[in-house]
């Protein structure tokens, strides 16, 4: 689809050269002009090798051909080094338990 797309704005070029040339007088604007449309067309080139590569790197990843380059951390974080959560005491729902259990076996002793 590239090669059509390329092909077709080559020969858009190729037409509007001969047309500005048509009245046997290139001028500046002509020459302007024509640099411009060369312009146009080789980003619109660009652009497209752009999209089919990040089209075929995406192909690739999904299909596991080409994983993902990723930076891990260079030391991983120890599992107990005092950094985190705090904890002081027991959590809430511990202490209902314990008061449930400690009223439970008052009021059964009794």
């Amino acid at each position: 689809m590239d090669d059509a797309k390329r092909a077709y704005r080559e020969a858009e070029n190729k037409t509007k050269e001969t047309m500005r040339r048509s009245d046997g007088d290139e001028s500046l604007s002509d020459k302007v002009a024509n640099v411009g449309d060369d312009v146009r067309a080789g980003l619109g080139n660009a652009g497209d090798e752009v999209r089919e590569e990040l089209d075929r790197r995406k192909f690739r990843q999904e299909h596991g051909e080409d994983p993902p380059h990723r930076k891990f951390p260079p030391h991983p974080a120890s599992i107990d080094n005092g950094v985190g959560i705090e904890r002081h005491g027991s959590s809430p729902s511990m202490k209902l338990v314990s008061r449930f259990r400690s009223s439970y076996h008052f009021a059964a002793a009794s």
